[in-house]
């Protein structure tokens, strides 16, 4: 309350003296490290100029892209000359220089003033965040083509700020994958893993093998629910040629943004052994599944041509990818056919290992012994640390933080990624309120912003290894596009914030509020997205003696009101507001909803509570 006050007073004394400014609140998500508010407005015109330094193509593509978002925002197109800023007045300035050097490389300092904006960064990265935030700022505008006057000084918490996206499972399209980086660049993410082979489907093309992609990449059925009968027995595939992936890193790049891709192994292999059975410990036949289990089939790790097959595969992929990290999976890999398996077992006592979990070991480090002469390092799931960790390999941390601090202690570097907090997947409120998921674990908005990625458990001189965050999008049930957009959006603006904004800025109703402004940017930019944040969360502790129960209703959205009903209507403006929790009589049903400036604003949630007897 203290700080809506201190702006409220604000607003008065600015419009006491006749110049109030558009909007004085910070709307920006992920929240800069210092944000000030100054007297006035800038206003963009036709003749508005965006200077961008001389000499830096990189700066250009940045003014012109930033052209282009006024554009589509304002409707004005904006003329970018490479030219240090002479103009008195009226100008946008990106430059390198008169940078501050302790926000490092990826920090960014933005001055609107009356007469013009300067954006300034120590490289381009900096300056490219701080034209995402402008653009946040023009947007989120209440007046067209008036930006208020503010002072930020910013750079991020974390050097990986990371998405995944698995089109393994299902195949999405390039556009739909450029879309999803044009998201992440809004929110200064920069890091798109690409989850490109799986059981049920590999998705990039590899030259030498063109079965993966003419036979891998396509399997008869897939399980639309958990339930045996959920099976669609509609053909299912696609695949990224070599020209589509340049296509989508060459996007990317202009973005800030690396593409990590994955190729998995040992496990989750079984697309790329129906096609090359000999591969495997039991030499198949195998057909690539539709349903979603752990495969117990998975590469030889006594089969020289395994290794022989992986590194042709991966002397492609990195031709490909300029990133210097390549995710090799080692997640989920049964060690049941190694263990019957005479290859492998006599792998196991030539290389002296102790079992087949060392054996995995084995299989990791090679591998990396091989990219290391491509110049790249790996990064793997956390079991890749069963056996002995590859010497250079980094970890991503899903089963929880405790792969990420054993490695971290080990100083190996680490991306935090628990499905706890990261695993989008997820539902996002009730479940019977939200779209089928594949698990039935719940991960709602607040939750994943309430993560905090460095555990407690390290000391000092472990912490500086945490190199950042990740969320991951799994898609066995996420059957469209719009529906990877749902489960996505808003929570990666929550992921962002974790990932970039200081602990100590945090603050859910400050965020929540923010993340209203996003809603109507999702709405302009045509981005589904859940409003689950303001769904009614229903509690009851009942008491089967007095056949009563105690009713909690909560919701998370800003500045909200609960109304309820418990005569079966639907709720409206008019229905009893919720002040804090009441008794009910049982059975009972209850409807409850979220209200704001006198308009529902979520679904509604219905709930029977009754006792059940037992006998």
């Amino acid at each position: 309350m203290r700080i809506v006050t201190a702006v409220f007073v604000l607003l008065v004394f600015l419009t006491k003296n006749g110049v109030c400014n558009v909007d004085t609140l910070n709307t920006i998500i992920p929240k800069p490290l210092h944000y000030t508010s100054l007297t006035g407005n800038f206003e963009i015109n036709q003749q508005t100029i965006i200077y961008v330094e001389p000499g830096k193509e990189d700066l250009k593509q940045i003014g012109e892209q930033l052209s282009d978002k006024i554009f589509t925002l304002i409707g004005l197109k904006l003329q970018v000359i490479q030219k240090n800023v002479n103009a008195k007045n009226n100008y946008i300035s990106l430059t390198t220089k008169n940078a501050v050097d302790s926000l490092g490389n990826e920090g960014y300092k933005l001055i609107s003033g009356q007469q013009g904006v300067v954006i300034s960064g120590k490289n381009v990265h900096g300056v490219f965040y701080g034209m995402q935030s402008l653009v946040q700022l023009i947007g989120n505008s209440r007046v067209k083509a008036k930006i208020a006057s503010v002072e930020i000084y910013d750079k991020p918490q974390f050097v990986w700020r990371g998405l995944m996206l698995d089109v393994g499972r299902y195949f999405y399209s390039v556009e739909f994958i450029k879309k999803t980086i044009d998201n992440m660049a809004r929110y200064k993410m920069n890091t798109f893993h690409w989850h490109l082979t799986e059981d049920q489907g590999w998705r990039i093309e590899i030259k030498k093998y063109p079965e993966l992609t003419t036979k891998g990449a396509w399997r008869s059925e897939t399980q639309m629910y958990r339930s045996p009968r959920g099976i669609d027995k509609n053909p299912h595939g696609g695949f990224y040629t070599q020209e589509q992936v340049k296509e989508v890193v060459k996007y990317a790049q202009s973005k800030f943004i690396t593409v990590v891709p994955e190729i998995e192994m040992p496990g989750h292999s079984l697309a790329a052994l129906s096609v090359f059975p000999e591969l495997s410990c039991t030499g198949g036949p195998f057909e690539i599944p539709g349903q979603w289990r752990v495969e117990k089939d998975v590469y030889c790790a006594g089969n020289e041509k395994t290794f022989k097959f992986l590194e042709d595969v991966l002397t492609e992929v990195v031709a490909l990818f300029p990133g210097n990290i390549i995710h090799i999976g080692g997640d989920e890999c049964p060690k049941d056919r190694w263990k019957a398996c005479p290859k492998c077992q006599a792998r196991i006592k030539k290389e002296g290992l102790k079992d087949e979990h060392e054996l995995q070991s084995y299989f990791i480090k090679r591998i990396e012994q091989f990219l290391l002469t491509k110049n790249k390092n790996i990064i793997g799931w956390d079991e890749i640390l069963e056996g002995g960790l590859a010497p250079n390999a980094m970890v991503m941390s899903w089963r929880g933080t405790k792969g990420g601090i054993e490695a971290a202690r080990q100083k190996h570097d680490v991306v935090m990624s628990p499905s706890e907090f990261m695993y989008l997947d997820f539902y996002q409120g009730e479940p019977h309120l939200e779209p089928y998921s594949y698990s039935s674990r719940i991960l709602p908005i607040q939750k994943v912003y309430s993560y905090e990625p460095i555990p407690d458990e390290l000391n000092a001189s472990e912490r500086k290894y945490i190199k950042g965050v990740q969320s991951n999008v799994w898609t066995e049930h996420i059957h469209s596009e719009d529906a990877v957009q749902y489960m996505m959006y808003p929570r990666v603006a929550a992921v962002a914030e974790v990932a970039w904004t200081s602990p100590r800025l945090k603050n859910w109703e400050d965020f929540s509020s923010r993340v209203e402004y996003e809603f109507a940017n999702y709405e302009k930019s045509g981005t589904n997205y859940a409003k689950s944040i303001y769904n009614v969360w229903c509690e009851a502790k009942i008491d089967s003696t007095s056949a009563t129960a105690k009713i909690s209703l909560k919701t998370y959205g800003y500045k909200t009101e609960i109304r309820y009903t418990l005569d079966g209507t639907e709720p409206t403006v008019s229905s009893k507001k919720y002040i804090e929790p009441f008794d009910i009589k049982l059975p009972q049903n209850i409807k409850a909803a979220t209200f704001k400036n006198g308009k529902r604003i979520s679904k509604v949630n219905m709930r029977t509570f009754a006792i059940i007897s037992s006998k």
